[in-house]
């Protein structure tokens, strides 16, 4: 009993999650800096993965951010996830989950049907006009990491880049650059 009751103390309750994920605006992070250390197992992640689908914009902002930080680290959270994280990137929500979504692609454990369909949609926010450029940044550098993982995929890439290099904008460019840099 007392190693049950010291297990379940340390997982994080939905609404301990809540607390962190609220307030302030879009341009700041509020609490949820704090929130990354106390994500400490599965169960704390799957409780935080719920966050992503609210429909106030600005939790599921943080909570994007959180999990993408916290998965840095830990990428095997997410294998379950494919689907979920699939499914929101076609629903082409906000920009700001676009790009916490961008930055999560490289990490997913993908079967080549399911890369098939993060690939056109990693491409199609890359090479969008009017897609936010931190987006568009984010989109490339996955599809680059996707790239690194599946060498199969990099002369897309290189015409993807071809594609983008006629944005204008210096954040773009400047990623360009250094993917180019990169590419073998």
């Amino acid at each position: 009993m007392g190693n049950a009751a010291s297990f379940q103390s340390s997982e994080i309750q939905m609404k301990d999650l809540k607390a962190f994920l609220g307030g302030g605006d879009l341009r700041s992070t509020g609490k949820s800096h704090l929130l990354i250390k106390k994500i400490r197992n599965q169960h704390d992640f799957d409780e935080l993965f719920r966050f992503i689908f609210s429909d106030d914009r600005l939790v599921a902002m943080r909570a994007a951010d959180v999990i993408e930080k916290v998965t840095r680290k830990n990428p095997e959270y997410l294998l379950s996830y494919n689907n979920q994280i699939v499914s929101l990137m076609k629903g082409n929500g906000n920009k700001e989950l676009r790009w916490h979504l961008a930055q999560l692609c490289p990490r997913l454990e993908l079967k080549p049907k399911e890369l098939a369909t993060v690939w056109t949609l990693l491409r199609k926010q890359a090479t969008r006009r009017d897609e936010s450029k931190i987006v568009s940044v984010n989109c490339l550098q996955s599809l680059y990491d996707l790239v690194e993982k599946n060498e199969h995929l990099s002369d897309s890439f290189k015409e993807i880049l071809l594609e983008v290099s006629a944005n204008p904008s210096p954040a773009v460019q400047a990623r360009i650059r250094k993917l180019k840099r990169n590419i073998r």
